[in-house]
């Protein structure tokens, strides 16, 4: 899942913004770090953030610590205010829906029906047959640009794919 989406073409060299493929790893973790934090971190750790595979639990854990570590090599000794854990919220079905897979492996109604209220109209197997086109990564931006309102990104999205 390392990967860049081609929206991330313009910072792919310098990484001067979190690449999707790192704010899934966070989001997933339900941890936050600022744009600002990001761009403290050495270029080669942020590269380092980005290659780190995150297929499994053990994978995650290890990724989360190696993020502790550079955050508290950067920011000692005020390094806990820079790597904010956040809450897993009951109602936020973004965040649930990032503790599994399976939940992105079909196009949740309520996105479908969200996007096809912004105007984008496809049948229902045009939508699945499109979802199912979709890596794990392009999945997540979709419903994070949406859960967050990101129209722009999301039209601009589905007008290149």
């Amino acid at each position: 899942m390392n990967y860049f989406l081609k929206i991330e073409e313009s910072y792919r060299e310098d990484l001067s913004f979190i690449p999707y493929a790192v704010r899934y790893k966070l989001d997933k973790l339900a941890v936050k770090i600022s744009l600002k934090t990001w761009q403290s971190f050495s270029l080669a750790d942020r590269k380092k953030l980005f290659a780190l595979p995150f297929e499994d639990e053990g994978q995650e854990l290890f990724f989360f610590n190696e993020l502790k570590k550079i955050v508290q090599k950067n920011f000692l000794p005020k390094s806990e205010e820079k790597l904010i854990k956040k809450p897993l919220e009951e109602g936020n079905a973004f965040q649930q829906g990032l503790k599994s897979h399976e939940t992105l492996a079909a196009l949740p109604e309520e996105l479908k029906n969200i996007i096809t209220e912004k105007g984008y109209f496809m049948d229902d197997e045009k939508w699945s047959s499109k979802w199912s086109s979709l890596g794990l990564l392009e999945k997540y931006a979709i419903k994070k640009w949406v859960a967050q309102g990101k129209w722009a990104k999301l039209n601009h999205f589905l007008n290149e794919n």
